[in-house]
């Protein structure tokens, strides 16, 4: 029952986005005009005369986990710290691309081998759509993860539609199996700072395949953002178990 509930929930996050893309403002539209084309162009304002790059809110680069194929402008910083444990610095140096580095508080020293460097890039800019390679790379010998992926993003910051696949490999080859992970995420404004989110990954592993959930809400502002919703992997047999809460900081400067 819960299964069919989450997946209704999350087709009606996308209607929405699909209806917000679509549908002119009713009722008080006449009346709202005006500061809804000034938060436009902020958005869309180019973060310099040369640039390309949309100005837009702390972590529209990305969903709870996913990554859009949104960048940010050039010479821009990015400071995410997920779930309180797992932190990760990202820098623009032009405005296509993306340098990520991260790794999980090194409570322990033993953590510091998560230590995983990434990167993004955007390579298609097309009126409501973009594209975007990203990928992975956990050095440590002991671990040794690479992840390569692509993203097509429909829409613009205020309400969008995500597609992902991406293919691990490493250490961790032998459980998944050679599988690739397929993921569908969406983003819907509810207001000028509160915006609705939602993420399901399916694992294709043919020995542990596996899906998961995500919805949630994110609080927008202009150099901050936080995510705050649950996670649920479906199949879960647990007597109460609703879902595992999340929690995502978002910091640009």
């Amino acid at each position: 029952m819960f299964k069919n509930l989450t997946w209704l929930v999350f087709l009606t996050l996308l209607a929405v986005i699909l209806w917000a893309e679509t549908e002119p403002a009713t009722g008080a539209a006449e009346a709202v005009a005006e500061s809804d084309e000034e938060y436009v162009e902020h958005l869309y304002e180019p973060a310099n005369k040369d640039s390309t790059a949309l100005m837009f809110k702390a972590a529209d680069q990305a969903l709870f986990v996913m990554p859009t194929a949104y960048t940010m402008p050039k010479g821009q910083w990015a400071f995410t710290d997920f779930e309180l444990l797992i932190l990760q610095l990202t820098y623009a140096p032009t405005d296509r691309l993306h340098l990520s580095a991260g790794t999980v508080f090194p409570i322990d020293l033993e953590l510091l081998r998560s230590f995983t460097v990434g990167a993004k890039f955007n390579y298609l800019r097309h009126e409501s759509v973009q594209c975007a390679f990203y990928g992975s790379f956990t050095p440590d010998p002991d671990v040794r993860i690479a992840n390569i992926g692509h993203v097509l993003s429909f829409g613009d910051p205020r309400s969008s539609i995500h597609l992902g696949v991406s293919k691990p490999f490493g250490t961790f080859e032998d459980l998944i199996e050679g599988g690739f992970v397929a993921s569908l995420g969406g983003i819907v404004d509810l207001s000028k700072r509160v915006a609705a989110l939602g993420e399901l990954y399916l694992y294709t592993s043919a020995r542990e395949p596996a899906q998961v959930f995500a919805l949630g809400l994110r609080f927008k502002g202009k150099d901050i953002s936080w995510d705050l919703g649950g996670i649920r992997p479906f199949g879960v047999i647990w007597d109460g178990f609703i879902a595992i809460p999340f929690i995502k900081a978002t910091i640009v400067f």
